[in-house]
């Protein structure tokens, strides 16, 4: 089973397209936080912020 299967089982009111996008920018967030950019990291990590709050809103 992927990471997105399993946040997908997790967060069903999640639509996929929307799982898949933050599987995509959390990847990066990991990524660019390993490598020392942290100010990058952190708006990736707003663009997550930004994805999710319409659908967890509702």
């Amino acid at each position: 089973m992927t990471r997105v299967d399993d946040l997908q089982k997790k967060y069903p009111m999640i639509p996929q397209d929307i799982v898949l996008k933050w599987e995509f920018v959390s990847h990066g967030v990991r990524d660019r936080a390993q490598g020392g950019h942290i100010e990058k990291a952190l708006r990736d990590e707003q663009r997550i912020v930004t994805l999710l709050a319409p659908v967890l809103d509702q």
